[in-house]
């Protein structure tokens, strides 16, 4: 393969810049030295990537997400024979103000981060829905981890509306702005308080639910066609996309071994 390589440099959304780059084994100056007016965060599927802010270096391994904060000045150093991708976030999105660069493992951040790269690369239909939630849930898990919060948060009720008509209404094309109205609160004050409370972003609490729901149904012998199309999956690369993020194998897996 050629020592350099971006196969995906794409807008997801005028809020959101989706990149994918594959390094060989050649040698490969480092970048030089910048600072984005948007906040990366990126990960590695092998390899690593090295980011040098000041004084300071990050080494992004495997199962790590790295954030760079907007308008942080650092260098970037990719390892030979990597493969990493990242998200632009731009403040138009709705990003929290963050002030410092940091290193963590999140597994769910990079699964967030990983289905909207899906997304834009398969290009399925209903796209645009798709990323909008799944850009309210990158938001979401940046403000957890860079903001603290000083006690847990209270339900007044609200909530356990939005999860009720979820588990309710999972089957259906459901809309965050849908949830929202069913707990009778603004959509953006209902995002921030369902994330406070569940620890997640509604698209991704609907997608847990989606994905609980056809895990069941295959284990109970359902086909694979049928537990996504049950569960509210309209689409069945979605699904197995999902549906292997989050449970590890992918679906047909699950209906081989309850055979």
């Amino acid at each position: 393969m050629s020592n350099w390589a971006v196969p995906l440099d794409q807008a997801a959304s005028d809020r959101v810049r989706v990149r994918h780059f594959v390094r060989g084994a050649g040698a490969l100056a480092p970048f030089a030295a910048n600072a984005h007016d948007a906040v990366e965060i990126a990960w590695v599927h092998r390899g690593h990537v090295r980011y040098r802010v000041g004084g300071r270096t990050f080494d992004l391994g495997p199962g790590q997400v790295m954030v760079v904060p907007a308008g942080v000045v650092h260098l970037t150093e990719i390892d030979p024979a990597t493969e990493a991708r990242s998200v632009w976030f731009g403040p138009e999105a709705g990003a929290v103000p963050l002030e410092d660069p940091a290193l963590f493992a999140d597994e769910d951040l990079a699964w967030v981060g990983r289905l909207l790269h899906a997304e834009v690369e398969t290009g399925l239909a209903d796209r645009d829905r798709a990323v909008d939630g799944l850009t309210e849930a990158l938001g979401f898990h940046l403000d957890q981890h860079h903001r603290a919060r000083p006690g847990a948060p209270r339900d007044d009720g609200r909530i356990a509306r939005a999860v009720q008509f979820i588990e309710d209404g999972y089957t259906e094309a459901i809309t965050v702005a849908d949830i929202a109205k069913a707990a009778g609160m603004s959509r953006a004050h209902f995002s921030r308080a369902f994330r406070a409370v569940t620890g997640r972003a509604p698209y991704v609490y609907v997608q847990d639910v989606r994905v609980r729901r056809a895990r069941g149904l295959l284990g109970a012998g359902h086909s694979v066609t049928d537990a996504a199309m049950r569960a509210g999956f309209a689409d069945l690369s979605r699904f197995s996309r999902a549906f292997r993020d989050r449970v590890g194998v992918a679906p047909s897996r699950v209906r081989r071994l309850s055979a």
